[in-house]
This record gives structure tokens, sequence and C-alpha cells, in this order.
């Protein structure tokens, strides 16, 4: 198998651990917790999968940028439901739950960790509390340790998936190693009784 075909696999695979996760979500109990957690070093093809459910589950998803408040966030999901601005963060919250609520349509949370470091995971609890509807969390590989601290989201995510890898990722790595090392040449030479080969830098 090539290296360009091998690339393929990690992402593949994560859409399909992406598409498990959100479908247990959706199909859970309606007495169980709805959130899930889907995690990885950067480069594993969480955004792809990201992307592939949201289309297949029309979901709801925003990116949490570095340096979004609360009202950011909120102001972020009314513009992807279709929402006008709400006068005030409270008010913006209501109206994100009755609009999930009514739709049915899950949230997806990417570059979580930001809410984890700005202490407002809390929000998005509210919303997944009061909605009742699916909120996927995808962050880094630290995630799950990071979300122990809040006791409150940490003990209703329903399912915990980490985004693999695959081989590909070390044979990358063996095309960059030979990319560094010297080329080796090697010249014979000739004796009365036999010929060796010597290797030479």
């Amino acid at each position: 198998m090539g290296t360009q075909a091998m690339a393929h696999i990690a992402p593949l695979k994560n859409v399909r651990r992406f598409t498990s996760l959100l479908s247990q979500l959706v199909d859970r109990h309606p007495s169980l917790p709805g959130i899930g957690a889907f995690y990885g070093p950067s480069g594993f093809g969480k955004s792809t999968a990201l992307i592939q459910a949201q289309n297949r589950f029309n979901a709801v998803a925003v990116e949490v940028g570095f340096s979004w408040t609360p009202r950011v966030l909120v102001d972020r999901i009314m513009h992807e439901l279709g929402l006008a601005r709400a006068p005030t963060v409270a008010e913006g919250v209501q109206t994100v739950i009755t609009a999930l609520a009514e739709e049915g349509r899950p949230l997806i949370i990417d570059e979580a960790d930001h809410l984890l470091k700005k202490r407002f995971i809390e929000l998005v609890r509210e919303i997944h509390d009061q909605a009742g509807i699916p909120v996927v969390l995808v962050g880094e590989e630290l995630m799950p340790a990071k979300l122990a601290r809040w006791e409150r989201v940490h003990n209703r995510v329903l399912v915990w998936e980490p985004a693999r890898s695959t081989c590909s990722r070390r044979a990358t790595r063996l095309v960059e190693i030979r990319r560094v090392l010297p080329p080796v040449s090697f010249t014979i030479r000739a004796s009365s009784s036999s010929s060796t080969s010597t290797p030479s830098q």
C-alpha cells in the first residue's frame, strides 16, 4: 500500500468513529446524558470526521476561538441556527435552547479545550441539559483530563471516543529520515583471491 493511500486510512476510520459516537448519542435512552467527547492530537483527521458527521446528522457546529467570550459563543450558535442576535447572553442562551429542542439538532463544539480554559463550559452544559440534544466536544488528546475538573460536565459524558492514527505517520517519518541521512555509495576493490564491497561515505 502506498503512503498516499495509507494517509487516507486514519481520516476514514475516524469518520466512522465520530459517526458511531454521534449515533450512540442520538439513539440513547432519554434518561441518559447526551454529551460525547472526541479527542486526539492535531493531524488525526478530527476536522474531516466532524464535517462528515455534521452533514449526516444536520448538526449545528461551531469552532471556538482562543479569544472567544460567552457572548461570542452564543452569537455564533445563533448565527448557525439562522437566528437574530439576542440583546443579552441570557436571552440568547434561552433562544438557542428553544431552537435546538424544537429542531432536535445535535450541537458540535470544535476546539472545546478553549471552553475549559475560559471556564464557560458550564454554558454548554446548560444548553445540553435544557434542550436535551446531543452535544459533542471535540478537542486535543488531554481534553478528558481537563474535563475531569468540571464534575457536572464530566459525569454527563456518555461516550468517550479517541481519534486514532495509523502506521502512515511512521511511514512519513521514515521518508523524513531518509531525506536527512547522507547517501551511501559502494566501491569495488579487486584482489587476487576475491572481490569485496566496502561502504564509503
